[in-house]
């Protein structure tokens, strides 16, 4: 995966937001969420 596009790397800068941001929610369903969306993010960012 030597040749990533930049949509990759926004997307895996963007569930890297969604990690830290866990850290400060308190609240179990906001965290959840925010889990999902790191998560899509994620496997978005390895399918391109």
């Amino acid at each position: 995966m030597s040749q990533e596009s930049p949509n990759a790397a926004r997307k895996l800068a963007l569930s890297e937001k969604y990690a830290s941001k866990l850290k400060t929610l308190k609240s179990k369903e906001a965290r959840r969420k925010a889990v999902n969306k790191m998560k899509k993010y994620k496997w978005q960012a390895a399918l391109s």
